[in-house]
């Protein structure tokens, strides 16, 4: 499983490339084929809470850009970065769904970090 630690600037859009691996038979670390397969990000409070603060999906801020090789790009929008709470990270997980009908596979976790808060625009009195 990839470790994700990624940083974004709150409320701002960034974009995130990320190789989704699998290990082969011998232990070894290659590139999972995700041809066929689902894929879903998710951003909540803790890995046992179930309130999502955002969820992305292929097609709706995932692009698989190489399915053979596990290569897909994670989108994220100032929308989704915005929270009104203003924590400092948020844990996240890259869920994949093989089209086996296989277990769903965890490939990926870790915390989504923002750098700094975005700057509250007051209007001028």
């Amino acid at each position: 499983m990839t470790t994700l630690a990624l940083t974004i600037v709150r409320g701002k859009s960034a974009s995130f490339d990320i190789a989704v691996t699998t290990n082969a038979a011998n232990g070894a670390s290659v590139p999972a084929d995700l041809t066929g397969a689902s894929v879903e990000f998710t951003a909540k409070d803790s890995i046992a809470n179930t309130a999502n603060y955002f969820q992305k999906t292929a097609g709706n801020g995932i692009t698989v850009l190489n399915a053979a090789t596990g290569l897909l790009r994670l989108n994220l929008t100032p929308a989704d970065t915005f929270t009104s709470d203003f924590r400092d990270s948020l844990y996240c997980d890259l869920q994949v769904y093989f089209p086996s009908g296989a277990a769903v596979y965890t490939a990926a976790a870790g915390f989504l970090s923002f750098s700094n808060n975005a700057p509250v625009n007051f209007a001028n009195s």
